[in-house]
């Protein structure tokens, strides 16, 4: 009887969650029009900046306009509707989590990007002989980092709800993150624009076609993301866009899994590999910018050359294990017909 009310009680809070979310997401953004981001005074003229002068502003250029109405509306607002189709195609849950966790850390870095943006912007129209002063951060900007990070969590939570972790699972994600940290330690060549290249994402998209994209997510950028982060030495300020983004980026392959292990073949063909190289592209795509950006942060680059630097390694690392994923595209499906994940 304890256990048909308890069932009850989940059924009621799996279909209320997705309204929760969606009302936190909308305070947030609503919460984001009200109080103000920062302050900018050019001599005695003060100029508040609230979400609504980052997405109309004229003194921001046309794509940064764009770049707000992406992270501060967009990637919620869908991220917060995909939740209410869970059911209909479970890997939108995890697709949502991602959504959330991107939008929560473009927000903390675009605090810091964007008055020095519009400090230089002023500084050249205005010229030097008045005095140019940034008031930041209030606590109205931390809203939408803070908030979208714990929807983030709560949808995790939601999407691997139904998810059960084996002994074979955990046995098996274990081999494979121990394989990925030991091709860490062996560098085959230096790139030629910066960064070393190895073959740690080879193990990590097995465990992406093998577990699916929310275990992935799991094994490659929380488990294998911290110790790698721990291992390597660069301190835990490069885990959330590194590694937790940058190396948990890998399961995005695990959302075409069951188009490339399938029931029905027991050897290579163009569909598999075909979604093989889409899964690849997209993972390598959303770790280059992941790399990108904490380059741009931490390290104070520009665009050009931070994209430099991570587009040799990351692109080449990506591509030698893109070929040999390919190369072993067969014996995964033998293997997956072995020992058939449930």
């Amino acid at each position: 009887m304890e256990k048909v009310e308890n069932s009850q009680k989940k059924q009621v809070f799996l279909k209320v969650l997705p309204f929760f979310i969606l009302g936190l997401t909308l305070l947030t953004i609503g919460l984001s029009f009200i109080g103000k981001f920062f302050d900018i005074w050019v001599g005695d003229e003060l100029k508040t900046f609230k979400l609504v002068n980052l997405l109309s502003d004229g003194m921001l250029s046309g794509r940064l306009k764009a770049l707000n109405w992406i992270i501060y509306i967009a990637l919620p607002l869908g991220a917060s509707g995909s939740i209410f189709f869970y059911k209909k195609k479970k890997n939108l849950a995890f697709v949502a989590m991602i959504m959330f966790l991107v939008a929560a850390i473009t927000s903390l870095v675009s605090k810091d990007i964007l008055p020095e943006v519009l400090y230089q912007k002023i500084k050249v129209e205005q010229g030097i002989k008045l005095s140019i002063s940034v008031e930041k951060v209030y606590i109205w900007s931390t809203l939408p980092t803070v908030f979208y990070f714990i929807l983030s969590l709560l949808v995790l939570s939601f999407a691997s709800d139904d998810i059960k972790f084996s002994t074979k699972d955990i046995a098996e994600m274990g081999v494979l993150i121990a394989a990925a940290l030991v091709l860490n330690f062996i560098r085959l060549f230096p790139a030629p624009t910066g960064g070393s290249v190895n073959l740690q994402m080879l193990p990590l998209f097995i465990l992406a076609i093998r577990k699916g994209p929310t275990k992935a997510f799991i094994g490659c950028g929380v488990v294998y993301g911290l110790i790698s982060c721990l291992t390597d030495g660069y301190g835990l300020a490069t885990y959330p866009f590194d590694y937790l983004l940058g190396i948990g980026s890998t399961a995005v392959l695990g959302l075409f899994s069951k188009q490339i292990l399938r029931e029905d073949t027991a050897t290579y063909n163009f569909t598999g590999e075909l979604f093989i190289f889409i899964g690849i592209t997209l993972a390598t795509a959303l770790r280059f910018v992941a790399g990108t950006v904490s380059s741009m942060v931490l390290y104070d680059y520009n665009f050009v050359p931070a994209a430099l630097y991570n587009v040799g390694y990351i692109c080449i690392s990506a591509g030698l294990s893109l070929v040999l994923i390919m190369g072993l595209y067969g014996p995964l499906l033998v293997v997956n017909k072995r020992f058939p994940n449930k």
